[in-house]
């Protein structure tokens, strides 16, 4: 994740801990670790796909909120969309009544709740 990313993400939780909301950083990763016999393997942690921002929203409806770097001046770069796993969670938590965003910056997490309030 770049430094771009890394601002989008703490403006996103930040703004939503002023709204209230029981948020908390999530990260899925993979490393290499010694196995038996020192064989190196993949040591999986985390949902593979799942956002960036995990929590609670006052009232007690989940929001994940996956954080990509702003798009540049021609539109999408490196980092700017989401991956397959990314689109396949989305859908999930949508399907059962979470809150899904996908965020560029604060702005996009504002709108959103805006929009769900109504």
């Amino acid at each position: 994740m770049g430094q771009a990313e890394n601002q989008v993400v703490a403006a996103c939780f930040k703004y939503l801990q002023l709204r209230g909301c029981f948020v908390w950083r999530n990260q899925s990763r993979t490393f290499q670790v010694p196995g038996k016999g020192g064989k190196i393997r993949p040591m999986f942690v985390g949902t593979p796909g799942s956002p960036d921002i995990i929590g609670i929203m006052p009232g007690g409806r989940f929001i994940g909120v996956e954080c990509k770097k702003p798009l540049g001046p021609r539109g999408g770069e490196n980092g700017s969309s989401q991956s397959p796993e990314q689109k396949a969670w989305q859908d999930e938590c949508e399907r059962v009544g979470g809150l899904y965003i996908l965020a560029r910056s604060f702005g996009d997490v504002e709108e959103a709740l805006a929009k769900g309030e109504k």
